[in-house]
């Protein structure tokens, strides 16, 4: 029965796509419509942040002033700046519905009774949903293009630097993702799981803030833990993607669903 734990997961969870998707959408293309006529006007965006502190500008993922006077600047800093944050809620809600929630729901029970190894489960739920992501990722790269062409001002920016930088978030919403579904396969009470993965994303992201704010070498050693310091997305429209963080990224969440599987295979579960 390979496969049909995936094709299950999707026909029940598919409209997740079209709620995540649509909304994202209308959020990615909110930025081009404070883009002002004349490129000049731009000024005034720096001006603007320019009179608060370097060091909660910094916190706040704008390394210097001066990105908010370009479109590419503008449109990473207020779409891709937060963007990993948001899309974590994503993957903490999918990570639990790998195992915990279908174990909660007693769903679990009658699946464990079928003639289905438990790594598949683990397996086909994870990439059932990282499907679902990318699909949800389809729908915020048409925001972009829709907000493209609705801008006031000509842009530089392709197709391509919009796909660079929604490529960019995924690494990072697997490594939640999989790591939501490897605490709550350890642990045995789903109010736990969701406790910790919440406090990951917090505890990261507040890391990540102070560290910037900071600016000192033991502050930027400190930010390597957080999986926002690899993220970079408020300057992703003008740095491109770090291959570098993106493959560690990568690398770390598929030991935590390797880390799942194994630990699901260990679970005691009365069927």
């Amino acid at each position: 029965m390979a496969g049909a734990v995936f094709l299950e997961t999707l026909r029940r969870s598919w409209k997740q796509i079209l709620y995540w998707g649509l909304g994202l959408s209308i959020y990615a293309a909110y930025p081009f419509l404070m883009l002002p006529d004349d490129v000049a006007d731009m000024q005034s965006f720096e001006d603007m942040v320019g009179a608060f502190d370097e060091g909660m500008l910094r916190a706040f993922g704008i390394s210097d002033a001066t990105m908010l006077s370009t479109p590419e600047g503008l449109i990473g800093y207020s779409f891709f700046g937060f963007l990993l944050l948001i899309m974590s809620i994503y993957a903490v809600i999918a990570g639990l519905n790998v195992t915990a929630n279908e174990e909660d729901s007693g769903i679990m029970n009658v699946m464990l009774s079928l003639p289905i190894n438990r790594w598949q489960i683990v397996v086909e739920k994870l990439l059932a949903y990282t499907v679902m992501l990318f699909g949800i990722c389809g729908f915020m790269w048409l925001g972009l293009m829709a907000g493209h062409q609705f801008a006031s001002i000509e842009l530089s920016l392709s197709g391509a630097d919009y796909a660079e930088g929604i490529l960019n978030v995924i690494p990072g919403t697997l490594l939640v993702m999989c790591f939501t579904a490897f605490v709550a396969t350890v642990l045995k009470q789903r109010t736990f799981a969701i406790a910790l993965a919440g406090v990951f994303v917090a505890v990261s992201y507040v890391i990540d803030m102070i560290g910037r704010a900071a600016n000192s070498e033991v502050a930027d050693a400190v930010r390597e833990i957080s999986i926002f310091s690899h993220y970079n997305g408020s300057e992703i429209l003008i740095a491109g993607i770090s291959a570098v963080s993106f493959l560690v990224i990568g690398v770390i969440a598929l030991m935590l669903a390797g880390g799942a599987v194994v630990a699901f295979e260990r679970r005691e579960i009365i069927v």
